[in-house]
This record gives structure tokens, sequence and C-alpha cells, in this order.
């Protein structure tokens, strides 16, 4: 396993030990993995001149993962506080026990983390709860083929590169609440066990949910979808509200299954609805065009 870190050559001191913290509070809990004879004694021979990465993979954290404890708090003014974290983070097949934690409310408010490039975790089990409330991705989001087992924390997230959402179980609540996407977001083959929340998101980009299961309660409310909305072949059994919401291109809803479905008082500048069973109800009042359907909805809409 490779561990990167990088410093700029006109770095302070204090940056300095920040990063040393990192590094001894990462490697406390999962260690270098090596053989015993090329392991380095000096921790300082971890760091290396380079612009990328922090990896780690197949390791078990026992204690909170906070970022906002690893790395240097700034005062923005106005009360607030930010930790910038300048480097690729990489987390794979890795069990975290206690939090992970991106944003942390203390007697002064609120101190949140600016990720200065990509976030990945790959294939980890996360036991307790994962918090990235209020924080910004200015790269890359991707969550792939993870197991959430606590509330996944996502209020007011931004991201500004792609989101990758992909092939994950949510046996709590996935809170994205306020959230905004400025690419293209991708929730492929996600399970979602109880409670999904977007009320009030933001969606710049193109957002494909083909493939997912909602078995509890979906709030897409007052959502703005900028781009292409493709909600093919899923599975939801519960209750999906998306009222009030804005499909400003096209909208695709093909092939899904749901129990109670609301799509009341939105804007829609192209629906295309088709292939899908609705076995307990329907509500699709109010509702404007800017192209009329020309579908099966009317025929949908006369069930109910």
């Amino acid at each position: 396993m490779i561990f990167l870190f990088w410093f700029p050559k006109n770095i302070q001191s204090i940056h300095f030990k920040m990063f040393l913290l990192l590094s001894s509070l990462l490697f406390s809990s999962c260690g270098y993995r090596s053989s015993a004879n090329d392991r380095p004694h000096d921790r300082s021979q971890w760091i290396r001149n380079s612009e990328e990465n922090i990896y780690i993979s197949g390791e078990t954290f026992s204690d909170t993962i906070d970022f906002t404890d690893l790395f240097l708090v700034s005062h923005l003014g106005s009360g607030k506080r930010e930790v910038n974290v300048p480097v690729n983070i990489v987390f794979e097949n890795c069990i975290f026990n206690a939090p992970v934690k991106a944003a942390k409310e203390d007697s002064k408010g609120w101190i949140l983390t600016f990720f200065g490039k990509n976030v990945t975790f790959i294939n980890c089990d996360f036991k307790e709860e994962f918090n990235f409330r209020g924080t910004t991705i200015a790269g890359n989001l991707v969550l792939t083929s993870n197991t959430f087992y606590k509330t996944a924390r996502l209020q007011g997230f931004s991201t500004r590169g792609q989101a990758i959402i992909r092939s994950n179980h949510f046996f709590e609540d996935a809170l994205f609440q306020g959230s905004k996407f400025h690419d293209a977001t991708n929730f492929h083959e996600t399970y979602f066990h109880k409670t999904v929340n977007f009320q009030g998101s933001y969606f710049h980009d193109n957002m494909q949910w083909s493939l997912i299961r909602i078995l509890g309660y979906g709030d897409f409310t007052l959502t703005d979808f900028n781009r292409d909305f493709i909600f093919n072949y899923t599975e939801c059994p519960g209750t999906i509200v998306f009222d009030h919401s804005f499909f400003r291109k096209r909208a695709d809803i093909v092939g899904s299954k749901f129990n109670h479905l609301s799509i009341r008082s939105c804007f829609f500048h192209k629906l295309l609805w088709k292939d899908q069973e609705i076995s307990g109800s329907l509500n699709f009042d109010d509702n404007q065009f800017i192209i009329p359907p020309e579908n099966e909805i009317e025929q949908a809409i006369s069930k109910f």
C-alpha cells in the first residue's frame, strides 16, 4: 500500500505539524502494509514530494475518522470555520467501526470541510454514522459498493465534480437535503432501505437513477433537475414524492414499479412515461408541460 503526502515548498511549520498529526493518527489505526524489512522506521519517509494521494486499503478503524481534527482549521469570518484537505482521499476495502466525519458542531458553531480534490470510498463498511454535512468537494465524489449501517448525513453538501454513488446499501436514512451537484450524478443499483431525502436539492447536470431500490420513503420535493433526469427500471414499494419540482430538460420515468407516487405541481420540459406499474396510488395533479407528453400518462392517470 502506498501513502503519499505532498507539501508545497513554502509551507509553514504549522501546516507541516498538522500533516504529521494526520499521518500519526491514520498510521496508528491502519499501519503501513509492507514487509518488516522494507517498513520505514522514520515516518517522515512516508511524506514524499508528490501532489497525490492518501490511499488506505484493507484496514479496520476502531477510532473516529474526523477530518476537522486532522487538518488545520481556517477562520473565514462571520463565525465560519473550514478545514482544507488539499489531496486526494481514497479508502478501499476498509471497515469503520466508529463514525466518519467531515463536519462538526461545537459551542462556536460548525466546522466544515473543503476537499480540494477527489474523495473516494470503495467497498467499505460504515458501522456508525457517516457525516459529510455541509462539506464541499472540488473534485469527484466516488461512493461505490459501500454499506452504510447507520444514518448517512450529506445535508447541504456540494460537489463540483461528478458524483458516482452506485451499488451502495443504505440501511438507515440517507439525507441529502439542500445539496448541490454541479456535474453528472449516477445512483445506479443503489438500495435505500429506509428514507432517502433530496428535498430542495439542485442537480445542474444529468442525473441517472436507473436500477435503484427505494424500499421506504423517497422525498424529492422542491428539487431542481437542470438537465436530463433518468429514473428507469426502479422499484419503490413505499412512497415516492416529487411535488413542486422542476424538470427543465428531458425526464424519463420508464419501466418502474411504484406503490404510492406523487408528482404534483411540477414543471416539465418533456416527460417520457412508459411501462409503469403502480399498485397503490398516483397523484399527478396541476403539472405544467412545455412539450405535452405523448405516451401512457393519460391512461395511467385515468385509473386513479
